[in-house]
């Protein structure tokens, strides 16, 4: 019965025209492309302001490695900080936007000015001896901070938000005694990218798309740092 069923139904669909439309419609509908799913940056209700510190600059040059030389770096990774930040209803404030020399002391007293709910200042690593070209992504804290508990926090949210960006990273916050870090009034971070002489860490600097990447994964922490 289902057979002769199938067989009426079939002669049916083929007298009325419908049949091809059918067929056709469902070619279409099994070979057509799916559409990209593009991820949407995690970002907070209330605006953020974040102070993004450059280390070094001017004639303070930090580390080298042939071409690349820190200072450069370090000003590269905050002003991409700084244009990928709105998408994470971030607002950010740059020590410094050029190749100027800023001392400690200006460093922490703009960002008090700002207000900033949090600060993180930028380096690079260059690891000597037997550890040469290991470094990893670390981000510094230091307890004295008037905000330690948060600096902590922001550290650990950034760190898990870089999981997902295929980077070598430490397994927890380092505490380093940095007056950038003990003498700002907002939760305060320092993190190292990886050793200027690993040329594949230095890729996520150099290359646009991983830079995105790593940029993005930063802001999601500082983002997710401040959800309730």
């Amino acid at each position: 019965m289902l057979q002769t069923n199938n067989k009426t139904s079939m002669s049916f669909l083929r007298k009325a025209g419908v049949l091809p439309l059918v067929i056709g419609s469902v070619f279409i509908f099994s070979f057509t492309p799916r559409k990209e799913h593009k991820h949407a940056p995690i970002a907070t209700t209330k605006k953020i302001v974040l102070v993004v510190d450059a280390g070094h600059g001017g004639t303070d040059h930090g580390t080298s490695s042939g071409s690349l030389i820190e200072k450069d770096l370090n000003l590269k990774v905050a002003k991409r900080l700084g244009e990928l930040a709105p998408e994470h209803n971030i607002e950010v404030h740059l020590t410094r936007t050029g190749n100027e020399t800023v001392s400690l002391t200006e460093r922490v007293e703009r960002s008090n000015k700002w207000k900033a709910d949090d600060f993180i200042s930028v380096h690079i690593d260059n690891q000597p001896g037997q550890d040469a070209g290991k470094g990893t992504f670390d981000i510094a804290i230091n307890n004295k901070n008037a905000q330690a508990k948060k600096s902590e926090d922001l550290a650990v949210a950034i760190y898990q938000h870089l999981a997902s960006t295929e980077w070598t990273q430490c397994k927890a916050p380092s505490e380093k005694s940095l007056y950038v870090l003990r003498s700002n009034n907002a939760p305060s971070v320092l993190i190292e990218i990886g050793d200027i002489k690993n040329k594949e860490q230095m890729k996520q600097l150099t290359d646009d798309t991983k830079l995105n990447a790593l940029c993005h994964a930063i802001l999601e922490g500082v983002a997710d740092s401040h959800k309730e």
